[in-house]
C-alpha cells in the first residue's frame, strides 16, 4: 500500500514538473553594440507568472539585461535571436514568430520537444537558423516551413524522427545544410528532396537507411557534402549519385558496403575526399577501362581513406588518373608490403601523407599477411624482424664472412656459377622479389617501375 501510495505521489511530481519547466516567466537579454542584434533568452520557471512577453505590446522587460542594467525594457521587433533555459516542453505553443517578427535565429534544442506543430513556422518570414537537435522528435509533418522561405540551416539531429512528410520542405526553399544525422530514418523517398534545390550539405549519418533508391537525390544537383556512415546500406546502385556532379565530399563509411559497382561514383567529377573506411571491401577497381568506378582522370580527389576492410590489391591506381593525391588512409586491410611500395611510386608516393585511425588495432601499422608494414615521415617499410643477442649477431658475422671469402674464391677460380645481385629499393626495409607480381597484369594493374 505505501509502495502504491508513494508510486503515485512520484508520477504526480514527474507530471507536475513537466508542466511547471513549460512555463516561460522570465528572460534575459543580451544586447550587441549594435542595438538592432539583440539575443533573447526565455527563462522557464516553476509556477505561472503572467508576463507580457507574448502579448501584443511593442516592448516587454527582463529581469537580466547584459549591457544595460537599469534599463530592463526592450522592443521585441529588435530581437533577432531566441533561445531557452531550463526549460522541458512537449512543443513550442507559443506565438514566437507572431510577436518576435524579425527572428533569425531559433535555438530550441534539449527541450523534450515532441512535435513542431504545423502552423509553427507560418510567420517565420526572416528565420535563416533552426536548431531543434536533442529533442524527442518522431515525424515531420507536412508544408511545415512553406513560409520559411529565408531558412538556410536546419539541425534536426538527436531525435526520433522515423517518418518526414514527403511535403515537409514544401516551397520555395532557400535551405543550404541539413542535418538529420542520429535518428531513426529506414527509407529515403525521392520526392523529399523535391523542394531543397540550394541544398549543400546533407548529413544522413547514424540513422537505420538499408536501401537508396536509383534517383534518391536527383534535385539535390548543387550538393557539395554528402555524410551517409553509419547507415547499413550494403550496397549501392550506379544510378544513386548519377546527379551530384558538384559533389565535393562523400562519407560511405561503416555502411557495410561489400562491392562498389561500376560506374556508381563516375559522375562525381569535382570529388575531393572520399571516405570507405570500415566497410566489407575486398576489391576496390579504379579503372575506367573496364567499367571502372572512377572517371579516367579524377582531377580534385586529394583525400581517400580505405582502411578497415579485406582490401589486398587497388586496381588501376596511377598518378595520371589522380593527380592531386595527398592522403591515402589504408590501416587494417590485408595489403602486401612489396606491392604497396610500388603502387605508391606509381602515383607519386613521395607526395602522399598516410592518416591512421588511433582506434586501429595496429596503429600506424596495416596487416598485410604477417608482414607489418611501417610508415614513417621516410615512407620506410620494414618487416617484423626478432631480437638477437651479441653472441649470435657476432654467429651471422663470421658466417657472412665465409660465405664472402667462398664468393672471392669461386670468381677467382672462374667458376661457371654466376652471382646476380639484387637492387635494394634505398626507400624499401622488405625484401622484395625483383621480378614480383607486377609481370602479372591480373593481379595488380599498375606500371612497372
Amino acid at each position: 500500500m505505501k509502495f502504491l501510495v508513494f508510486s503515485v505521489f512520484f508520477i504526480i511530481c514527474v507530471n507536475s514538473s513537466e508542466i511547471l519547466n513549460g512555463y516561460i516567466g522570465d528572460c534575459s537579454l543580451k544586447s550587441s553594440f549594435d542595438a538592432n542584434h539583440d539575443t533573447l533568452t526565455f527563462i522557464c520557471v516553476k509556477s505561472f507568472r503572467q508576463t507580457d512577453l507574448f502579448s501584443e505590446s511593442a516592448t516587454s522587460t527582463c529581469s537580466e539585461y547584459t549591457l544595460t542594467p537599469s534599463n530592463t525594457e526592450f522592443y521585441k521587433n529588435q530581437i533577432v535571436q531566441i533561445s531557452f533555459e531550463d526549460c522541458s516542453m512537449s512543443n513550442l505553443g507559443y506565438r514566437i514568430f507572431e510577436v518576435y517578427k524579425n527572428v533569425t535565429v531559433l535555438n530550441a534544442s534539449h527541450l523534450g520537444l515532441e512535435s513542431l506543430q504545423k502552423l509553427l513556422f507560418q510567420e517565420a518570414k526572416h528565420l535563416n537558423h533552426l536548431d531543434v537537435s536533442h529533442n524527442n522528435i518522431a515525424e515531420l509533418s507536412s508544408f511545415l516551413f512553406v513560409n520559411a522561405e529565408h531558412l538556410k540551416e536546419a539541425d534536426f539531429s538527436f531525435n526520433h524522427i522515423n517518418r518526414i512528410d514527403l511535403l515537409a520542405f514544401a516551397g520555395d526553399s532557400k535551405l543550404e545544410q541539413l542535418s538529420f544525422a542520429h535518428n531513426n530514418i529506414t527509407t529515403l523517398q525521392k520526392q523529399l528532396f523535391d523542394y531543397l534545390l540550394n541544398l549543400r550539405h546533407l548529413n544522413l549519418s547514424h540513422n537505420s537507411i538499408t536501401n537508396l533508391e536509383e534517383h534518391t537525390f536527383d534535385n539535390l544537383t548543387n550538393l557539395k557534402v554528402l555524410d551517409l556512415s553509419f547507415n547499413p546500406l550494403e550496397q549501392l546502385s550506379i544510378k544513386t549519385f548519377a546527379s551530384l556532379t558538384k559533389l565535393q565530399r562523400l562519407n560511405l563509411s561503416h555502411t557495410q558496403l561489400t562491392e562498389i559497382k561500376a560506374k556508381t561514383l563516375c559522375r562525381l567529377e569535382e570529388l575531393q575526399t572520399l571516405d570507405l573506411s570500415h566497410n566489407n571491401l575486398i576489391v576496390l577497381d579504379v579503372r575506367a577501362f573496364d567499367g571502372g568506378i572512377f572517371l579516367p582522370k579524377f582531377d580534385y580527389l586529394k583525400t581517400l581513406f580505405i582502411g578497415g576492410n579485406q582490401l589486398n590489391e587497388l586496381n588501376g591506381f596511377t598518378s595520371e588518373r589522380f593527380p592531386v593525391m595527398k592522403i591515402v588512409g589504408i590501416p587494417d586491410n590485408k595489403f602486401d608490403c612489396c606491392y604497396l611500395i610500388k603502387l605508391f611510386r606509381s602515383i607519386g608516393w613521395k607526395q602522399l601523407e598516410l592518416p591512421f585511425d588511433d582506434n586501429s588495432k595496429h596503429p600506424n601499422l596495416t596487416d598485410s599477411m604477417g608482414v607489418k608494414c611501417n610508415f614513417g615521415d621516410e615512407f620506410l617499410y620494414e618487416a617484423e624482424s626478432p631480437h638477437y643477442t651479441w653472441a649470435e649477431i657476432l654467429t651471422v658475422i663470421c658466417i657472412l664472412l665465409l660465405a664472402l671469402l667462398f664468393v672471392m674464391v669461386g670468381a677467382i677460380m672462374k667458376t661457371t656459377r654466376k652471382f646476380r645481385s639484387s637492387r635494394t629499393n634505398e626507400n624499401m626495409n622488405v625484401p622484395c622479389d625483383s621480378i614480383s607480381n607486377f609481370d602479372n597484369s591480373n593481379m595488380y594493374d599498375v606500371p612497372k617501375i
